[in-house]
């Protein structure tokens, strides 16, 4: 994705989403909508299984779920694809970048730190949507988002916000199979 130098950029403030303007495969507009967050390249973490799972994990009826804080039994392994296969190298070795949980369902996931990783985060509200986009450019845009602690930062305000059913994935799918609607008023490519 790339942007024309005339391409006009908009402040942060003034993005609106109107769902009715967009163009997705879905006649559901609510369930195609993404908000995609970019990653820069940065020093991450292995994307190994936590040793516990997350103590405010929950049931889709908002129920306290029966493994909340208790042991992973994967603890250490590399994360797995939806496959169920380990997340390595050629050479076996772990990628980095930043674990997290998607607590729609209930997995680990594991956004690479090498440059091309993204957040994705789905059905968002054109309310959710605008204020995790202004926590974004308030740390100083997606280019800051560098470290372990900042891109977790990002990940907490979503969750406060109700935005918990994220996953990861790449610029490359992004490029091949979303239709990016906000990043022209962004400024930033795939951002929105």
């Amino acid at each position: 994705m790339s942007t024309s130098a005339a391409v006009p950029c908009f402040s942060i403030d003034a993005i609106r989403f109107n769902p009715a303007a967009l163009v997705l495969p879905s006649r559901d507009l609510r369930k195609a909508l993404r908000l995609v967050v970019p990653l820069p390249a940065f020093p991450g973490e292995d994307l190994r299984y936590p040793v516990r799972y997350p103590a405010d994990m929950r049931r889709r009826d908002g129920s306290r779920h029966p493994l909340a804080a208790l042991p992973h039994p994967k603890a250490g392994r590399p994360l797995e694809d939806w496959r169920g296969r380990p997340i390595v190298g050629p050479d076996g070795s772990v990628p980095s970048g930043v674990v997290f949980f998607n607590y729609e369902d209930a997995t680990f996931q594991g956004v690479g730190s090498g440059g091309d990783g993204i957040v994705i985060f789905n059905r968002p509200t054109p309310e959710q949507a605008c204020e995790l986009q202004r926590f974004v450019a308030g740390m100083g845009g997606p280019a800051a988002l560098d470290s372990v602690e900042r891109v977790l930062l990002v990940l907490e305000r979503a969750q406060q916000i109700g935005l918990d059913d994220r996953y990861d994935s790449t610029r490359t799918y992004a490029a091949r199979s979303l239709t990016v609607v906000a990043d022209t008023a962004t400024g930033v490519p795939g951002f929105g």
